[in-house]
């Protein structure tokens, strides 16, 4: 007899645990606060500022979340939206309005599937951005690649921005030339990346953004090499320019497929009369013409620097 009110009691404790979760699971119309968190690129002003109103949002929200937002919470949740800059206007008071209906689909997006929105019962939300000092420095790449053979990095890794705006003190600023990125780091690439990677900001120092966008290009290369006469180029009248040595060799990495033949035929290697002149020691680093539509990846001059010597004329 106590074995079966067990049961029971079993039974009914999970009835009630999947009621529960089934009611939960339901969608139900509801008013949700958030406290708002703007991030914009306003240069001079620190890049995020928290909203004196709160954002006051009705929609249909599943049961779970709606508990998880008013029943198990002593305030408004948090949520955090960047936004450009063009949409806020500047008060005189010094702090910006920002109109909620502006700011509607990154409200959305933040959210994800949590509400359906129906409407904002706020209108606007005032920030208050701290005026801090700031320098712009370029984002230098970090990178560990490795790739399959006969396959290479071609041009620089691109980032977007290239550049960030950095705020703190004035002398700590004034020693930031640069802000590196955290490692790229891949093996055995023989196609194209790209995404996102984070950077290395100083201790003190806020930051516009905490990461960029980065794309790789990979390409697969035949190496051909030739060897060329070194000309040149800009000599006066009644001189001559003769450098040793006379002839160099140039190595190439180019796409494959490649015609090589015509595309080494294409190829010029030449000195200018004028770096002899402007150079003490008169040594000329050769420069490589590419005459075709095909790209080089990579060269290389061997040797890398040649000797000009000036002839004067009769």
């Amino acid at each position: 007899m106590k074995r079966d009110w067990v049961i029971f009691l079993i039974s009914l404790l999970l009835s009630c645990f999947v009621w529960a979760l089934h009611i939960l699971s339901l969608d139900y119309m509801a008013f949700l606060q958030y406290r708002v968190t703007v991030t914009t690129d306003m240069v001079g002003y620190a890049p995020s500022a928290v909203a004196d109103e709160l954002l006051l949002v009705r929609g249909k929200a599943a049961g779970y979340y709606i508990l998880k937002a008013k029943g198990f919470r002593s305030g408004p949740m948090n949520l955090q939206i960047e936004v450009d800059k063009s949409a806020m206007t500047h008060n005189n008071d010094g702090s910006f309005t920002l109109p909620v209906q502006s700011i509607r689909e990154q409200v959305m997006e933040a959210l994800g599937e949590h509400i359906v929105i129906d409407f904002f019962d706020t209108e606007s939300l005032t920030l208050k951005y701290v005026r801090q000092n700031y320098r712009h420095v370029p984002v230098t790449v970090v990178s560990n690649l490795d790739f399959c053979p006969q396959y290479m990095r071609v041009g620089n890794i691109q980032v977007k921005p290239d550049s960030v705006f950095l705020y703190g003190p004035a002398d700590e600023l004034v020693q930031i030339t640069e802000i590196m990125t955290d490692p790229i780091s891949y093996e055995k690439l023989k196609t194209p990346v790209n995404g996102y990677v984070g950077l290395d900001v100083p201790a003190g120092i806020s930051i516009n953004r905490d990461q960029v966008r980065y794309s790789i290009s990979v390409g697969r290369y035949v190496e051909v090499e030739t060897t060329k006469k070194v000309a040149v180029s800009n000599v006066p009248v009644q001189k001559s320019l003769l450098t040793l040595p006379s002839e160099v060799r140039v190595v190439c990495r180019v796409p494959f497929g490649t015609r090589q033949n015509a595309f080494l035929n294409s190829l010029s290697v030449s000195v200018d009369y004028n770096d002899v002149i402007d150079s003490k020691s008169a040594r000329l680093i050769p420069v490589l013409a590419n005459g075709s539509s095909i790209p080089i990846y990579k060269y290389e001059i061997y040797p890398p620097v040649v000797e000009g010597i000036i002839v004067e004329g009769d």
